[in-house]
């Protein structure tokens, strides 16, 4: 018809939700980048974690540990936070733990941790301290919720050789069952040592499995 109006035929939706997912994944690139950026700058060390360069921020690894009631595992992810104390400068971790016990099951964990000040990149020789406390189901972090652990060492090379301070025989009774309540066993336990290997949390779910059968 003379006069009529021609209007450019629909995009298919498929096209839409492409453009959609695109710029998604360049926000999320972006994102990461930034991240990294960031990270590179103002801890730089945490690409060094374990001795040696790695490009992700963060290390991992587990160990295990004799305790009340038997063996415990423990799998422990940390990467850099800037939270930590105003008044004494650290280098601050944060992270999630998991840990399989003899007799009370598994627990996720909140990890919050620090090493002093090194002189270089390298983490190699320096001490470490983590404390964990359980994740409550509410997905929301609790300090000190029972389980609570604390660990201590230092780094040798990709791992961390630490004890618990006595704080596995502070939160499980002798039977490996957990201490409920506002105080967490008695003081002055003996430490129990335990070595975080640097490796994967498959390595850890193999080992957690194989206790349990």
């Amino acid at each position: 018809m003379a006069g009529s109006r021609k209007f450019p035929p629909p995009v298919p939706r498929g096209k839409r939700h492409g453009g959609c997912l695109g710029r998604l994944l360049l926000v999320l690139l972006f994102a990461g980048a930034s991240m990294l950026a960031l990270t590179a700058v103002f801890a730089p060390w945490a690409f060094y974690m374990g001795g040696k360069f790695h490009v992700m921020p963060y290390w991992q690894g587990w160990g295990r540990l004799e305790g009340p009631g038997g063996e415990y595992f423990l799998f422990v992810q940390v990467w850099p936070t800037a939270q930590g104390s105003r008044i004494i400068a650290r280098r601050n971790v944060q992270g999630t733990a998991y840990l399989c016990t003899p007799r009370a099951g598994r627990f996720t964990l909140k990890v919050n941790g620090d090493m002093p000040i090194g002189s270089g990149l390298s983490t190699n020789g320096e001490e470490i301290s983590l404390g964990m406390s359980n994740l409550t189901w509410k997905r929301t972090y609790v300090n000190h919720n029972p389980p609570a652990v604390s660990l201590r060492g230092h780094w040798r090379n990709s791992n961390i050789v630490m004890n618990d301070e006595g704080s596995f025989r502070k939160a499980f009774n002798p039977d490996g069952t957990v201490i409920y309540g506002k105080s967490q066993g008695p003081y002055n336990q003996p430490a129990s040592p335990i070595t975080l290997r640097e490796g994967s949390k498959s390595d850890f779910d193999d080992a957690c499995r194989a206790r349990q059968h």
